[in-house]
């Protein structure tokens, strides 16, 4: 008899909380959709866990994007990168930090000729990726490599919503494996332009095509946070997919660093330093001179110069880091989205402009 009455009990306590997920559901949608809510910051709050494909097709189906807009930025393709100049001093290569750089370059010797290419949050893969379409539009003296200590660990990822989802960057990336002490590229995209990007969301065989590779070769892809379903009807479910998101963010990073710095027989970082090597190497065989600048992120302390030191002093790459200038624990250095205060930049921009210097002089000699 209590054995009936616990199960009755729990199953009135399993409708009861259905029922109030449910009318809790509905209350949302009411205050979000029917009401002065609808425009509100907290509506926006409540749609963070939507898949990344949803955020994705969101951007796509934005109407008058500007050409800013960061649906158009990153893109594998020459038609990105057409009109910026092609005969410089500098060519600067990597994530939005790498690209802050560049301007600040730029403002601190206006007369000089310096290109800017990359992607917002790119990691090292692509950033190599697009050197490669890059080379044959250019002639540069000068390549500036921006390495971001954050993204070490994103090395085999082709999309950076893979890790991060909480906003979207369409642009998508190849993936490498080191094989037999050689860099290999192991997958590229089936989708390298925004136009592209919209054709595959029109198009539904394509754009499966484009998970399948994911699924197989983006070591952080996980299905269930990143294709759109049935969860992005649900607040609730969305809410959960973010918790998830967040989760799955942190226990990826981990497994590259901790507290102590980056894990140096982790896989992700043997391929980064190979694909830094080999971009090292290539832009040497074309007869530009490398430098690479290593930019720490918060919380992260000086690691990435450990990690790296060694070798770039071993292949005689004259190189920077963001510590020096920017010290990590002061909270002026950055800006509230995690990006360096333009002073800083500034600072980095002369040391920069002052080591090329020196680099562009001892080739002449």
């Amino acid at each position: 008899m209590q054995s009936k009455t616990l199960k009755s009990d729990m199953a009135a306590t399993a409708m009861w909380f259905t029922l109030a997920i449910l009318a809790f559901e509905l209350a949302c949608h009411v205050l979000f959709n029917h009401t002065p809510l609808k425009s509100a910051h907290l509506r926006s709050y409540f749609w963070y866990g939507e898949s990344y494909e949803g955020k994705l097709r969101g951007l796509a189906a934005t109407p008058n994007l500007p050409q800013r807009s960061v649906f158009f930025a990153g893109w594998l393709d020459e038609g990105t990168w057409k009109g910026r100049p092609d005969d410089v001093d500098v060519t600067v290569y990597g994530s939005s930090f790498a690209g802050n750089l560049a301007t600040a370059m730029q403002t601190v010797r206006p007369e000089a000729r310096i290109r800017s290419v990359g992607g917002p949050g790119a990691p090292l893969n692509h950033t190599y990726a697009l050197y490669g379409v890059d080379r044959n539009m250019r002639k540069t003296k000068v390549a500036v490599i921006g390495v971001v200590s954050e993204n070490v660990s994103q090395i085999l990822t082709m999309n950076i919503g893979s890790v991060h989802a909480q906003t979207p960057m369409p642009y998508f990336f190849p993936r490498y494996d080191v094989v037999d002490g050689e860099l290999k590229l192991t997958a590229g995209s089936l989708i390298n332009s925004a136009d592209e990007l919209k054709k595959a969301f029109a198009e539904p065989a394509l754009w499966n095509r484009q998970l399948e590779v994911l699924a197989r070769h983006d070591d952080a892809y996980r299905r269930e946070l990143f294709e759109a379903n049935f969860v992005d009807s649900s607040l609730f479910g969305r809410l959960v997919r973010r918790s998830l998101a967040t989760r799955h963010a942190q226990n990826y990073g981990a497994a590259t660093y901790d507290r102590a710095g980056f894990r140096a027989d982790a896989y992700q970082v043997q391929v980064f330093k190979a694909v830094l090597s080999r971009m090292i190497k290539d832009l040497r065989a074309e007869g530009v001179r490398p430098v690479v600048v290593l930019f720490s992120t918060r919380g992260q302390g000086d690691h990435l110069r450990s990690l790296l030191n060694a070798d770039l002093q071993r292949d005689a790459v004259p190189f920077l880091t963001s510590n020096d200038f920017c010290t990590p624990a002061d909270r002026s250095t950055y800006l509230p989205d995690g990006h360096f205060s333009l002073r800083c930049d500034r600072e980095m921009a002369t040391a920069a402009l002052k080591l090329i210097d020196h680099e562009v002089s001892a080739t002449r000699k």
